[in-house]
């Protein structure tokens, strides 16, 4: 962790990205470290982007995806980052498949990242 300090102090982004990608080779559902990712680009925010920062945002989320594509983080921190259509296929994605299993707790699962915003249940 003293490493990751210093390296953000010293605005060493490739070293830190590097480390999380090791991090998420370990522990692929750490919110956290998609946060960290995140932050190491310049997107502190918890909400409230720009379509284009959404656009980033979403570019960077997909790299992790495609490399994890069992872990559902990053599909999490999407659906409680984007708006609009970026949010309601994104939503399509990650509830299409346990509705299909038939998880009963997706509508609790959503309830932390989507019912706080007043668009996004108009689109659940």
């Amino acid at each position: 962790m003293i490493k990751i300090r210093q390296s953000i102090v010293m605005s060493n982004i490739d070293y830190l990205l590097n480390i999380y990608r090791e991090l998420l080779q370990i522990n692929s559902s750490n919110q956290r470290y998609y946060y960290d990712i995140l932050r190491v680009h310049s997107y502190t925010k918890k909400n409230g982007y720009t379509e284009e920062e959404e656009a980033k945002i979403d570019e960077i989320l997909s790299n992790y995806e495609k490399n994890l594509p069992k872990a559902t983080a990053h599909q999490r921190i999407k659906l409680a980052l984007l708006t609009g259509e970026r949010f309601k296929s994104e939503l399509v994605k990650y509830s299409k498949p346990l509705l299909t299993k038939g998880a009963p707790a997706l509508l609790v699962d959503l309830k932390a990242d989507v019912y706080r915003d007043a668009s996004k249940i108009k689109i659940v």
